[in-house]
């Protein structure tokens, strides 16, 4: 198992916290797009999964109010293909609601 490839997945993992907090939903699908999500594959369809799913802000830059914190990933890498698990939280802040966690 080379470093690189765990740090690759890992990236991947981080990499989708970061485009679902900013509101990015159609880089969600083309980051996922090769896959299937939840029982939905192709990125288009993926990206309308979460566009239809996620509310978002239109005064605060369109974005969920959403901090998902991504925590203790395990990658498990064999030849060509990688597994991951991990654990995650996120937390949300809006202008009626304190910072909490919601997921």
């Amino acid at each position: 198992m080379r470093v690189a490839d765990r740090l690759a997945v890992t990236d991947l993992l981080y990499r989708y916290a970061e485009l679902i907090d900013a509101g990015d939903f159609d880089g969600v699908g083309r980051l996922l797009g090769r896959g299937t999500f939840m029982g939905v594959a192709g990125a288009d369809r993926i990206a309308a999964l979460f566009a239809s799913t996620t509310r978002r802000f239109p005064d605060h830059g369109n974005t969920p109010r959403t901090r998902h914190l991504v925590l203790n990933p395990i990658v498990e890498v064999d030849g060509d293909t990688a597994a991951a698990r991990s654990t995650f939280c996120v937390v949300q802040q809006t202008d009626t609601v304190a910072l909490q966690p919601i997921v």
